[in-house]
């Protein structure tokens, strides 16, 4: 993109409050996130769910797998170990460079709350919420499960993370999303929701 055509979006987005915030994302994101939206009623397998009731399990999501880089910077765990199990391998990265997909279910109250309570006790660098369905994702730095279950149970019903599921290096530049991202971007979300014009039956 153009230094030109950065300032045309920038006008047309930000000065016009249309956008609250832009931000450049890896390629990989957008496909991930167009296929998340056609499959994510469908049933998965193999999927670690992190819920109110599973006991402390350390970093989630795991961290163990055996991860190898592929040419979009991907990584897909490639060790058939017990997700929960440990291992000091030289190949396994720091969580510190690992960002992760997972998935959300949220509680009875509003998803910015879960939301929000997980941003305030991890990293979330990009967030979803399904306009249709009580769900969405994230991408997110793994945490301890005791910091974790601060939010899933009142705020998050459970998170889960398919064990295929993506990993990948947290791209450089990429900024962790804050709670005010978050607010301005579900108050954008909840006024389309209200001028969206009313079927008669």
């Amino acid at each position: 993109m153009t230094l030109k055509a950065i300032s045309e979006l920038s006008h047309k987005c930000l000065l016009e409050r249309k956008c609250s915030r832009i931000q450049a994302v890896p390629l990989k994101f957008c496909s991930i996130h167009r296929a998340f939206t056609v499959t994510q009623s469908r049933r998965r397998n193999k999927v670690i769910e992190f819920n109110q009731n599973l006991n402390s399990v350390g970093v989630w999501p795991p961290l163990q797998h055996h991860i190898e880089e592929n040419m979009n910077g991907l990584k897909s765990p490639t060790s058939p170990l017990s997700p929960f199990a440990a291992t000091d391998s030289p190949q396994i990265w720091p969580a510190s460079n690992n960002i992760a997909l997972v998935e959300i279910k949220f509680a009875d109250s509003r998803s910015y709350d879960c939301l929000k309570c997980l941003a305030e006790h991890t990293e979330l660098f990009f967030f979803y919420r399904s306009e249709v369905e009580r769900s969405g994702y994230v991408w997110m730095r793994p945490a301890l499960s005791t910091i974790l279950s601060f939010c899933v149970g009142m705020h998050c019903a459970s998170l889960s993370y398919n064990e295929n599921g993506m990993q990948m290096r947290r791209p450089v530049g990429l900024r962790p999303v804050t709670t005010i991202d978050i607010r301005l971007s579900l108050g954008s979300y909840m006024k389309r929701k209200t001028k969206a014009p009313k079927e008669h039956i």
